[in-house]
C-alpha cells in the first residue's frame, strides 16, 4: 500500500503556460524542488488560465501549505499571483492548515472535502 495522494492544484492569475510549467519544473522532486511532490503546468482552456497541477504523495513530508508557499513564491519571481487553489477528492485533516492561504483559496472547500468527516458519516448508525 502506498500513502494517501492528495491532488491538488494551483490556479494561476495568468494565462502564461510556459511559467506555469517553468513553476511546476521547480517546485517538484524530479527538478531538485520539494520532496513527494510531482507536478506539472497545464492550462485550463475553459478558464483561459494556467495551472499548476500538484500530486503530494507523501503530504506528512510536504504539505498542500508548504506546496502553496513554494509554488506562490515562484509565481510571484515570475510576476503572476494566485488565483486559487483546488482540491481534487477528500484530504486526511491532518493535512489541512487551516490559517493558510492554500485552503482559505481553494474553490469548494469545506468539511465535505475532509476524509475523516465522510467516513464519520457514512459509518454513522442510526
Amino acid at each position: 500500500a502506498r500513502n494517501l495522494l492528495v491532488a491538488f492544484n494551483i490556479n494561476l492569475d495568468s494565462s502564461d503556460i510556459r511559467a506555469a510549467r517553468r513553476i511546476a519544473k521547480k517546485i517538484r522532486t524530479a527538478g531538485g524542488g520539494l520532496p513527494c511532490v510531482k507536478a506539472l503546468g497545464v492550462f485550463l482552456a475553459s478558464r483561459n488560465m494556467a495551472q499548476v497541477s500538484m500530486n503530494l504523495t507523501d503530504f506528512r513530508v510536504t504539505a498542500p501549505q508548504a506546496a502553496f508557499d513554494a509554488v506562490q513564491a515562484e509565481a510571484a519571481a515570475e510576476g503572476i499571483s494566485i488565483r486559487s487553489t483546488q482540491l481534487v477528492g477528500l484530504i486526511p485533516d491532518t493535512a489541512v492548515a487551516p490559517d493558510g492561504d492554500a485552503f482559505r483559496l481553494c474553490e469548494d472547500f469545506g468539511e465535505h472535502r475532509i476524509l475523516e468527516r465522510c467516513l464519520e458519516a457514512a459509518f454513522r448508525l442510526p
